[in-house]
């Protein structure tokens, strides 16, 4: 049975498949990549990503670093301070990128700024002409920056928009020239703030076929189709997990580390990638419905059917 009629099949057994809208898995052969799919249930792409959309901005922000234009240990104060609002806790003076690539700026556990997941729908405000970065940034710092994992769209927010800062253009037209395009991208789109600027955290829209193509560059260490797009160091500060989570997976920038070898991006409603750094193999999926999901990618992982 081929992976992809394993992981249909799995699903199935689990009852999961009446919520997942595609499937695709990426495999290589004679150093040529070879995509195989499956549509479930009929929706029309590209299919929201959720919460994959912060280690797109990781990839967007490692383009960046390659161009030596910062450092993860650079404070977020030395890029954004004009943001800051007048009676800003000074702990965020301290914050590194660093840190909030792997969500730990210091933020309480109770507090923090999410986009609704996108779909507007969770009492997010009507515009008023406020700047985000100043709310975002008006959150105290309770904990000791790099100490307490605090899960955030506000995180990747902040990050988006210093992308935005360096590289002096509309982050997805950039990523679209740099990435996007070049990989062969067709058919998306990212949410915006209603000033303009988009939501980092969440809010990529993508085809599975092309969702599938960021974990082969995860993969295979910035290198897509024989190009190298992102350094490999990159890749593998990407991938290097300081934080726990409560499940034990480990978080990277924005991937998460579920074994030695087995990794995964995830994001609300069910959307899920998986690879494995010993087999040559990528499989996403998006989907409609939280539930188990969710879980999806560990299954895969604890199953080993790859």
């Amino acid at each position: 049975m081929d992976l992809l009629r394993k992981f249909v099949f799995t699903a199935k057994m689990l009852g999961m498949t009446r919520n997942i809208f595609r499937v695709v898995c990426m495999t290589e052969k004679d150093g040529k990549q070879f995509i195989s799919t499956r549509q479930i249930v009929k929706a029309h792409p590209p299919y929201p990503c959720h919460s994959v959309s912060k280690s797109t901005v990781a990839l967007a922000l490692g383009l960046l670093y390659d161009k030596k234009l910062f450092s993860p240990q650079d404070k977020i104060a030395d890029y954004l301070g004009e943001y800051f609002p007048e009676n800003v806790d000074k702990g965020w003076y301290e914050v590194t990128i660093d840190h909030l690539l792997h969500h730990r700026p210091g933020t309480d556990v109770q507090e923090g700024f999410d986009a609704g997941n996108s779909d507007f729908d969770d009492g997010i405000d009507a515009w008023s002409g406020r700047e985000n970065l100043t709310a975002v940034f008006s959150l105290p710092i309770v904990h000791t920056p790099g100490t307490v994992f605090h899960y955030s769209d506000g995180n990747y927010y902040i990050l988006a928009r210093l992308a935005e800062k360096l590289c002096k253009m509309d982050l997805l037209c950039f990523l679209s020239q740099n990435l996007f395009a070049p990989m062969g991208f067709v058919n998306y789109a990212w949410l915006k703030d209603p000033n303009g600027h988009i939501m980092g955290g969440t809010g990529l829209m993508l085809r599975t076929e092309d969702y599938v193509k960021l974990g082969w560059l995860w993969l295979h260490k910035g290198v897509y189709n024989g190009v190298r797009y992102i350094s490999e160091e990159w890749i593998n500060m990407g991938l290097t997990a300081s934080v726990n989570r409560e499940n034990d997976a480990h978080y990277g920038y924005g991937v998460r580390r579920l074994s030695k070898y087995g990794y995964s991006i995830t994001g609300a409603f069910g959307q899920g990638l998986y690879f494995n750094v010993n087999k040559n193999v990528v499989i996403a999926w998006h989907a409609r419905k939280r539930n188990q999901i969710m879980n999806l990618c560990e299954i895969y992982d604890k199953l080993n059917l790859f």
